[in-house]
């Protein structure tokens, strides 16, 4: 076990999200190997999949290991049909059931696969930390058997070398994203429909498809950016209210944001670029609102915040900013556990001397007065039953 400043951090993943047309989940992993985590996995640097066998060997004290139908290869894995061959970790339970390791793994969307991450966060990996990109409250409310304590709010990145100079654009706003389904995107699907009929709706805002989910391909971060770069106000619905990615990336392209995300939800260092709207808005006016928005844009106003979102939430930065939160829990459940052996070992003495005495009133056939006292009386329930001392 190594000291609190000289923590042993390593993570299984796999090489291949760095394949996908969305960045976040390669990001995630990127990211906290900028803070400190040495790779391991298909693809990385270090191939080893065998999660008992590296611990065994480096003896780490912080392990982080991948969302499982990432990885997972089993015909009970979601994501089956698109995950390599020889990708499955192994020794993932082996982890669970270790007391001297302090575990961590993310759930990236938890409105997914409920059950089966269920089974894997409670009777396989046990984590003592899950890294979600989303409000903990809204995370716990949707998962009642999650504790609520071993949730880190792992916030959405970007890649700063993704930030641009903050051009001037004549277009006013956008919608982008799936449109479907609506008990999903409720807001976004009902003005994606009423653009088509709403004059001033089909004036001020134009539509864009989202990329969709391929595990191929490569990120088309790029690709994105460039066509928000050419509006002035994004509009940035949420499922479940949801800080989903868009905001991040829309400020990052120098839009205003329009947004349902609820008030409460504070993003650090951009909020003040987020405008918010009611989830029952109309559709006029929404639309009356775009226009005001576009009319009030600033390029300097747009780029500082660029700049900011680009400074605050590079993946490496918030990557590294995780990777010391884990850290802190991790030693601070250390000095818990030093100060509940120093608590164990002090009532263990204690009633050892209780015993000692019990013993030598019975060994000299003196009478208990009042049979067992109090000490004697405390001793089941203080041990549980099966306690040795």
């Amino acid at each position: 076990m190594n000291a609190p400043g000289d923590l042993k951090q390593i993570l299984f993943s796999t090489r291949q999200l760095a394949e996908f047309k969305l960045d976040m989940g390669w990001q995630g992993v990127a990211g906290l190997i900028a803070g400190g985590y040495t790779p391991y996995g298909p693809g990385l640097p270090h191939t080893d999949r065998d999660v008992q066998a590296v611990c065994l060997r480096e003896k780490p004290d912080i392990v982080f290991v991948e969302m499982k139908h990432v990885w997972d290869t089993s015909s009970r894995g979601p994501w089956r049909e698109t995950v390599p061959k020889r990708s499955e970790l192994t020794g993932v339970d082996w982890l669970g059931r270790d007391r001297g390791i302090y575990r961590v793994t993310r759930w990236c969307d938890p409105r997914t696969f409920q059950g089966y991450m269920q089974h894997f966060l409670t009777h396989e990996l046990r984590p003592h930390a899950i890294l979600v990109r989303y409000d903990l409250d809204n995370v716990a409310g949707a998962n009642p058997w999650l504790d609520r304590d071993t949730l880190v709010r792992n916030y959405h990145t970007i890649d700063k070398g993704h930030l641009s100079q903050v051009t001037p654009r004549r277009q006013q706003g956008i919608l982008s994203g799936a449109m479907a389904p609506a008990d999903v995107y409720p807001l976004r699907s009902r003005l994606a429909a009423a653009r088509q009929s709403c004059g001033p709706l089909l004036r001020a805002m134009e539509l864009l498809s989202h990329c969709g989910y391929a595990h191929k391909g490569g990120p088309e971060a790029q690709k994105y950016l460039a066509q928000l770069a050419q509006y002035r106000v994004a509009v940035v619905t949420t499922p479940y209210g949801w800080a989903i990615k868009k905001l991040w990336e829309a400020t990052l392209a120098g839009c205003i944001v329009l947004t349902n995300l609820p008030a409460d939800d504070v993003i650090p260092g951009i909020d003040e670029n987020l405008i918010r709207i009611p989830n029952d808005i109309e559709p006029a006016e929404l639309a009356r609102r775009i226009r005001k928005a576009a009319a009030g844009w600033n390029r300097d106003r747009q780029q500082f915040l660029a700049e900011e979102c680009a400074r605050l939430y590079d993946y490496r930065v918030e990557g590294a900013r995780v990777a010391a939160e884990i850290r802190g829990r991790c030693v601070d459940r250390r000095a818990d556990a030093g100060d509940d052996q120093v608590d164990l070992a002090r009532e263990i003495r204690r009633l050892r001397q209780a015993i000692e005495t019990l013993t030598a009133r019975l060994g000299s056939r003196e009478p208990v007065a009042g049979g067992w006292g109090e000490e004697e009386e405390a001793l089941p329930r203080r041990l549980g039953r099966g306690a040795r001392v």
